[in-house]
């Protein structure tokens, strides 16, 4: 009995120092986190490990420090928050957002974007069991949560309030409208879409395109430049239009228009080397 005694006394004691040593291991690398994300990450591998009483007195401070690296993220948001809002009145209407977005959706997109990243830390953070959720540094930092959460919310709501009162005539206008304009002079295709749904406010594309009854060619677009006769061979003829034909099969007929690089004489040539007829 006494020996199972000194047995138990000696394990007790090698616990102790295996738990001292994981929550020095567990403080070290809680002190490496820079975010919350990698903080509460590192509550979820260490698990149920932590509810243990030497482990839970050892990181006991920790759970604070989380909730300060939260406090100091929905500070960051709201800075973001306050400087875009900043920017859609210097900007009059048309804040930075992503690119290649347009306005409205661009500025929602912008919006969901911080409250999916506020909304993924909070459930990480509620979901770590044992932290005492009942003290006024908690419903501070939740306070402060909801506030943000709801500048976003009714932000979004604005925009897409302010846009749905007007869309109905935005589309009555530009469904009227050709989806591209040639310029008469250069041939170049502009697209014919309001501004205020173009993420770059307008501008101009040159496209190239074919159909067919068999089916259609990818569209490709030219950059750099106008379109050549040499472009329209090395670019669109021969890497476009030759399978293509090959592919239809005997009776394939090229149409288009009587443009000036389309009937230069290296296109002619190149037309007829390949057996291609067409109608300009």
């Amino acid at each position: 009995m006494q020996s199972f005694e000194m047995d138990f006394k000696k394990f007790q004691t090698h616990i102790t120092d295996y738990e001292r040593r994981l929550g020095t291991i567990f403080c070290q690398a809680f002190e490496d986190c820079a975010f919350p994300e990698s903080a509460t990450k590192l509550f979820e591998m260490f698990g149920f490990v932590l509810e243990r009483p030497l482990l839970l007195s050892l990181i006991s401070s920790k759970y604070k420090k989380l909730l300060e690296m939260f406090s100091l993220e929905l500070d960051r948001i709201k800075l973001i928050y306050d400087a875009q809002m900043a920017a859609l009145e210097i900007c009059q209407g048309a804040p930075p957002i992503a690119k290649n977005m347009p306005p409205v959706a661009g500025q929602l997109k912008w919006a969901q974007e911080l409250r999916d990243r506020l909304q993924t830390q909070s459930k990480s953070i509620k979901a770590i069991h044992h932290m005492c959720i009942d003290t006024d540094e908690v419903k501070l930092v939740c306070q402060k949560y909801d506030e943000m959460m709801d500048l976003l919310h009714n932000y979004c709501d604005r925009v897409y309030a302010q846009w749905s009162a007007k869309v109905d005539i935005d589309c009555k206008f530009n469904l009227g409208k050709p989806l591209l304009l040639r310029n008469q002079k250069t041939n170049v295709l502009s697209v014919n879409f309001n501004k205020q749904h173009d993420r770059f406010g307008g501008g101009s594309v040159m496209v190239w395109g074919g159909i067919s009854m068999e089916g259609r060619t990818d569209l490709y677009r030219l950059d750099n430049g106008t379109l050549t006769a040499i472009r329209y061979r090395d670019e669109i003829l021969g890497p476009i239009v030759r399978p293509y034909a090959g592919a239809v099969g005997p009776g394939f007929l090229l149409v288009h228009y009587n443009a000036r690089a389309h009937v230069g004489k290296v296109c002619r040539q190149f037309l007829e080397d390949e057996g291609i007829d067409t109608i300009e």
